[in-house]
């Protein structure tokens, strides 16, 4: 199993980096076609959102994975350690259960979606909301190895 989650972890690194790379560098070369040339690309507005859709999911994971992704911990430092693991229990249950209901909302955009395109490039939009089960699911695979790895350490 330790060699999957390393893989899974490669390959969602290269990923975002990919990701991150693509966005500044159409960021930039939009700017500089805009003001330098006074033109720009149709294109890469579309295509960076897209990008920027799959990078959050993608960083979320990985914020997940290091334990390091936004939560407030001003009631589990005030408990016991027995009571705040029963409470990261309670918050993976509930984030899990938000997790499934995102995943099937994000299914119906994408069903939604079918056949229609960008405006300027020629993807599916589904490109975009594609994002939305596919980062439910490793997300839930995240708080999953987590939750297993916390408790194994207990």
């Amino acid at each position: 199993m330790a060699k999957v989650n390393r893989l899974v972890d490669w390959i969602l690194s290269v990923f975002l980096g990919a990701c991150i790379t693509a966005l500044v560098v159409i960021a930039f070369g939009q700017v500089i076609g805009r003001y330098m040339f006074g033109a720009s690309f149709s294109w890469a507005e579309d295509l960076c959102v897209v990008l920027f859709a799959w990078t959050i999911w993608t960083s979320a994971c990985l914020l997940i994975r290091d334990g390091r992704h936004l939560k407030l911990t001003i009631l589990t430092s005030k408990l016991s350690q027995t009571n705040a693991r029963r409470l990261k229990l309670i918050e993976a249950v509930l984030t899990l259960g938000f997790l499934v209901i995102v995943f099937f909302a994000g299914l119906g955009s994408m069903e939604a979606m079918v056949g229609m395109e960008f405006t300027a490039l020629p993807l599916p939009l589904n490109a975009k909301f594609s994002s939305v089960p596919v980062g439910t699911a490793l997300f839930a695979y995240y708080i999953l190895r987590r939750l297993i790895g916390d408790w194994k350490e207990n």
